[in-house]
């Protein structure tokens, strides 16, 4: 498990490859959209997200293949665009909005934040069941 916490995640080759292609500033944008993700994981998990999923049933199922059927539609897309590697060219191109949909989007669509985040916050939070705070064995 300490080797798998060890290697870099999606989100920290986002932010390396937006500020080492577009500058400082546009790494720090994708940080940003990062924190926002995780907060929104964070906001979501304390307010039932556990909920929302049961309410959604198979329809949750049903939006993660649509998501990933996005992507890799985006896969095709890209590389039948013929992309070039100017980077000179397409760095005038980049928005702060762009770079901070970069941080936020993957973040949102990464299972183990949407995982992990709930359990934690469940077990932290004061149960309303029981007359004490939830402990972790």
């Amino acid at each position: 498990m300490t080797l798998l916490a060890m290697v870099p995640s999606v989100s920290v080759l986002a932010v390396s490859a937006r500020a080492a292609s577009s500058g400082f500033r546009h790494g720090v944008y994708v940080t940003l959209g990062i924190i926002a993700g995780d907060t929104m994981f964070i906001v979501l998990a304390i307010f039932g997200l556990h909920l929302l999923a049961a309410a959604l049933g198979d329809a949750f199922v049903f939006i993660q293949y649509l998501g990933g059927a996005y992507l890799v539609w985006l896969g095709i897309r890209l590389w039948r665009s013929g992309a070039t590697a100017a980077v000179e060219q397409k760095t005038a191109d980049v928005s702060a909005w762009s770079s901070f949909m970069t941080g936020l989007l993957p973040t949102l669509g990464d299972n183990a934040g949407a995982s992990s985040i709930p359990g934690t916050c469940s077990t932290n939070a004061p149960s309303p069941v029981r007359a004490g705070p939830a402990r972790c064995a």
